[in-house]
């Protein structure tokens, strides 16, 4: 049915009974990855909404918020801009500030501006400070 009327938003109840809201997520966005795909949910759980977010959801609303909430995430959607519900922010906060910091950045701050510099096109040795390594033709020290 989709494909026949390329609507421009869908809104979809995670908790459908045979192909539930994050599926019918996947299968819209693999069709039209420009539709908004809006998703209510009941549940204010640390997984649902990691899994919301996976699925490629341009928003999501807590079924307690109301139309009005949904009428903000479609706005926002068709805007090209992210909706979550405030019920669910804490939920993602928490999980960012549980997540240890070397599985956020697992680069040293060295390898980091090591990093940047080759960015800036700084490739050189000299400029990178590498030690640099002896080679020695002989019996060891």
């Amino acid at each position: 049915m989709f494909a026949q009327l390329h609507p421009k938003v869908v809104v979809a109840d995670v908790g459908l009974p045979r192909m539930n809201g994050f599926d019918v997520c996947r299968e819209i966005h693999s069709i039209d990855s420009g539709c908004v795909v809006v998703l209510l949910t009941g549940r204010t759980d640390e997984r649902t909404i990691n899994e919301g977010v996976q699925c490629g959801a341009n928003a999501m609303v807590s079924k307690s918020e109301g139309v009005a909430a949904l009428m903000t995430a479609i706005r926002q959607g068709l805007r090209g801009e992210p909706y979550f519900s405030n019920c669910l922010v804490g939920p993602i906060l928490t999980s960012y500030r549980a997540t240890p910091q070397e599985l956020l950045d697992p680069l040293t701050i060295r390898e980091r501006q090591i990093v940047q510099l080759i960015a800036e096109g700084k490739s050189d040795s000299a400029t990178l400070n590498w030690p640099t390594v002896m080679v020695r033709n002989g019996p060891p020290c």
